[in-house]
């Protein structure tokens, strides 16, 4: 499509051209403007507003301005081609060796506007344009060997637009480029804005006698620095392009080693239209190679955020949409760089890693109080491109749960993402989900189907003093439907269910009388020293209407304890309203009966004996904390059915008898 492009817009210069080097004699050049507007064989009108300036010679200089060249009839401007100023020096005896050679090439207010209509028609396709055609393919590079040698280049003022369906999806300003060649090398230098983001560009190159030497790799180099549109925290994207060319004219090969670097690989979207989520800054360098329609960025590594990178990747551009392949491994990733997947930024706390704007967004959420990310999913995005790409992480570095590894697959076809399987590995057990995205709705629906497979029960109390006590393991399932804007949208909507369930195994018989508020053994225990009691069972259920999920039964049977419980989390407000109760199972004076209240919100829970009874106590407020929220951390909406002979069975129909209630005080 590129080079259709380029043989429309050089059609404009194409005929005034060819009449220019073959009639270059005669006295009063204004009396060719209404040749050379008549031979541009296009079928639109091409107009000279200004004079028509030729010095002659071997070499003659043309000068001219006010060119337009007329647009298509149901294009959105008038102009195709607009040049205000036109000022060029060409070499005729090097014409007749087949050579482009122009001493020094002038543009000033140049203004091209590319557009495609929702029928598919593009503006740079002629009707009845073939000997204009032939003249452009004439003028246009087929290879290294025919590209044109401008001593001094000057573009000045000069926009490019390029529409679909009204929409626009490429915008290119050029305040000022300037560049000249020669035996000593090319340069180019250019500033001004790409896709409203300030820019400047930097190529330099060999020779243009190497240039023209089609049997030798051509050196060449390229810089470019985009940064923030206005009104936008600073962001910034760097691109550095180092190698040699071949003959990349005519859809060639070529490789160039590559080092791109940025604020959010999100960004590569309006800059290049790669479709990649949210993530923090990063760094990579690979090998950027191309042949016919695709283009390859090869065994890349680098960073981003906190997580080491590298992989593969390959976009094809002939399909419509275009495919993407990509493969990504990490042999350390952070976990929370992958928070943009579901709509959140990373973390910001001292050591981490994440852009300006990221920031703002974790500052206003952790001033809302709020967990669930609230980032709009842009549905154009999911449509733009097909993709199948891998992650497979072989270490993750988590704050809570401890996963071991991770392995991603993502599949975008028809506007439909699919996240089929991911899965976390933890120890011997994992989390398996199943994510699907209908962008053909607005708003999106969505569908989470997945299963706990013997994740270790110790995983919960990572990182606390009853982690070596805890044993057995978790199972589960889940089944979540919704739709939304957002992931916040999609959970304020949710529906569906859950069961998770330990059916044997052990758990610290300190924690327990904690939560059993025996105060006495709890300090003969601490004395004597920690040992593993035994866990009966213990289950959870929960079932989500519109958003609200209610949580009921909570149980857990062991040697010592029983604990129950019953409540509600909003999710709409990320609130929980819920009541917790243990009956301890030996006798002691010392032992406060009294139900726990936990309430606040999933960011900042509040774990407190009932106020009436007792007042809060920061040692019971940290244990209940980390373990409720570790628990509910692992509770997406699910069912599961319990094997015949789990000891769950009966204490289920037991609790459902003798729950305590819950407050009736809504979580909203």
């Amino acid at each position: 499509m590129l080079r259709k492009i380029a043989i429309a817009v050089a059609i404009v210069f194409a005929g005034a051209l060819a009449a220019l080097v073959i009639v270059v004699a005669v006295f009063d050049f204004n009396r060719l403007k209404p040749l050379i507007t008549a031979a541009n064989f296009s079928g639109r009108q091409l107009e000279i507003g200004g004079d028509l300036n030729v010095r002659k010679s071997l070499t003659p200089s043309v000068e001219t301005s006010d060119i337009r060249f007329e647009n298509a009839k149901w294009a959105k401007d008038r102009e195709f081609v607009a040049i205000e100023k036109l000022r060029f020096r060409i070499k005729l005896l090097e014409l007749l060796r087949g050579r482009v050679v122009m001493p020094y090439l002038e543009i000033e207010g140049l203004r091209v506007n590319l557009e495609k209509d929702g029928e598919g028609r593009a503006n740079w396709q002629f009707s009845g344009a073939s000997p204009a055609e032939a003249v452009a393919e004439t003028i246009l590079p087929e290879g290294r060997t025919d590209f044109p040698a401008i001593g001094e280049l000057s573009v000045r003022d000069t926009r490019v637009v390029y529409r679909v369906a009204g929409k626009t999806l490429r915008d290119v300003q050029i305040d000022e480029a300037t560049g000249h060649s020669d035996n000593r090398g090319i340069a180019l230098r250019a500033q001004g804005k790409y896709q409203e983001r300030p820019s400047r560009l930097r190529v330099d190159g060999d020779s243009v006698g190497r240039l023209w030497a089609a049997d030798r790799p051509y050196p060449i180099e390229i810089k470019l620095d985009t940064g923030a549109p206005p009104d936008t925290p600073k962001e910034r994207f760097a691109a550095h392009a180092k190698g040699t060319l071949t003959n990349a004219f005519d859809g060639g090969r070529f490789g160039l080693k590559l080092t791109v670097e940025g604020s959010d690989m999100a960004q590569l979207y309006p800059l290049a239209g790669v479709v990649l989520p949210k993530t923090p800054p990063y760094s990579l360098t690979g090998m950027l190679g191309h042949k016919g329609d695709e283009w390859r960025f090869d065994a890349f590594q680098g960073r981003m955020g906190d997580s080491d990178l590298a992989g593969d990747l390959a976009i094809r551009t002939a399909g419509d949409p275009p495919r993407m392949d990509a493969r990504f491994v990490s042999d350390k990733l952070d976990f929370d760089d992958l928070a943009g997947l579901v709509g959140a930024p990373p973390a910001t706390g001292e050591g981490e890693t994440a852009s300006a704007e990221q920031k703002a967004e974790a500052k206003q959420q952790e001033a809302e109080e709020r967990i669930i990310g609230a980032t709009k999913i842009e549905l154009e995005r999911l449509h733009a491109m097909d993709i199948h790409a891998k992650l497979d992480a072989k270490h993750v570095i988590t704050k809570r749960i401890p996963i071991d590894n991770v392995s991603l697959a993502i599949v975008v076809e028809d506007g439909v993402l699919q996240a089929k399987p991911a899965r976390f590995k933890l120890g011997e057990g994992a989390i398996d989900l199943v994510v699907t995205l209908h962008a053909d709705s607005k708003p999106v629906r969505a569908e989470v189907e997945g299963e706990l497979r013997s994740v270790p029960l110790w995983a919960l109390f990572k990182s606390t003093a009853f982690q070596d006590e805890s044993s057995g393991v978790l199972d589960g399932r889940m089944h979540l439907r919704s739709e939304g804007g957002s992931v916040r949208e999609m959970a304020a909507h949710a529906d569906g269910e859950a069961f998770v369930a330990v059916s044997r195994g052990t758990i610290s018989h300190l924690l327990m009388e904690l939560i059993g508020l025996d105060v006495f053994e709890s300090i003969g225990v601490a004395i004597s020293g920690d040992e593993p009691i035994e866990i009966r069972c213990a289950l959870a259920k929960l079932e989500a209407q519109n958003g609200r999920v209610k949580i009921d039964p909570l149980v857990m049977d062991t040697s010592d304890t029983k604990i129950t419980g019953k409540g509600e989390v909003d999710l709409a407000s990320e609130k929980i309203n819920m009541l917790v109760t243990p009956y301890s199972k030996d006798f002691s004076p010392f032992t406060l009966r009294s139900p726990i209240r936990v309430g606040g919100k999933l960011a900042d829970l509040d774990v407190f004996p009932d106020a009436a009874k007792l007042g809060p106590g920061d040692t019971l407020k940290q244990i209940v904390s980390t373990t409720l929220s570790a628990i509910i951390g692992l509770l997406p909406p699910m069912d599961m059915v319990l094997a015949d002979d789990s000891p769950c069975r009966d204490l289920l129909t037991e609790v459902r008898e003798s729950i305590t209630e819950v407050s009736e005080t809504p979580a909203r």
